[in-house]
């Protein structure tokens, strides 16, 4: 669905087969920055690269619009960014040595945009990363370690490319349908993002088929001037399911409770 949406709106889509990274039970970033790594330095020229998550982004905007909204930020790279610090286990987070003052300072490894001199100068100058290595952990340390805000780099934090649906709790608040366009009204984010990144979210197959089927340009009723629901993060959806357990779980036993309190009171 994402390399059909992408062909059809101008782009030339790639897929980088990164299954050999999924093995003993678990995805290993490190192999699939390898893969990009290996992708940059292959092609020709200085092609305008983009690079995505393959299950969770919908292609919104087209190729033209893409470059063009590159084009305003001035620098060779362009990340997608969360407020959040992910993974919490990442000790460089800890220091923070040039991140922006501003509520959006995590670079996102799942969607950015660059020049491909740009992304073998960051892969060069990162350091080494292992097949563990997780790649948000080391793309924060390798951007503001080596390169500088603003002039080498930058984040996206009003959403004008990627929109990091987490970001200002995007995700709560229902998307408006225009002319097969997914349309979100946030304060302090772009309306018509280029690109929407579902992170946190690991929609199923169900839900990507429901958020995919309005082509670009379309104007029917379902893909016009109706509202809609983001599916919600996984860890609300864990929480959620906690909170319905001790539920039961309190229901339970207070019907246990009750009903020893009874049997005493009889005895």
């Amino acid at each position: 669905m994402l390399l059909a949406r992408a062909g059809h709106m101008g782009y030339v889509p790639q897929w980088l087969n990164c299954s050999d990274a999924l093995y003993n039970g678990k995805f290993h970033w490190g192999i699939r920055m390898n893969h990009y790594q290996e992708f940059v330095e292959s092609i020709p020229g200085d092609s305008l690269v983009t690079f995505v998550d393959a299950f969770d982004v919908i292609t919104e905007g087209s190729s033209e619009e893409a470059a063009s909204r590159f084009k305003e930020f001035n620098t060779p790279l362009v990340f997608s960014c969360v407020s959040y610090p992910y993974p919490f286990y990442c000790s460089s987070y800890l220091h923070k040595p040039n991140a922006s003052p501003a509520q959006c300072s995590y670079p996102c490894g799942g969607a950015s945009m660059g020049r491909a001199s740009a992304y073998i100068d960051l892969f060069k100058k990162g350091g080494n990363f292992t097949p563990d290595t997780d790649d948000q952990c080391w793309l924060f340390s390798a951007l503001y370690d080596n390169f500088q805000m603003d002039k080498e780099f930058s984040l996206d934090s009003e959403s004008r490319l990627f929109l990091s649906y987490t970001s200002n709790t995007a995700w709560n608040v229902p998307y408006k349908m225009e002319l097969g366009r997914h349309v979100v009204n946030v304060s302090g984010l772009e309306s018509h993002p280029t690109f929407i990144h579902l992170d946190s979210a690991h929609p199923g197959l169900k839900e990507l088929r429901k958020l995919n089927a309005c082509p670009p340009g379309a104007d029917d009723p379902a893909c016009h001037n109706r509202e809609g629901r983001w599916p919600d993060p996984s860890l609300k959806r864990i929480m959620d399911a906690a909170v319905c357990t001790l539920s039961v779980v309190f229901i339970v036993f207070t019907g246990v409770a009750a009903a020893y309190y009874s049997r005493m009171r009889k005895l």
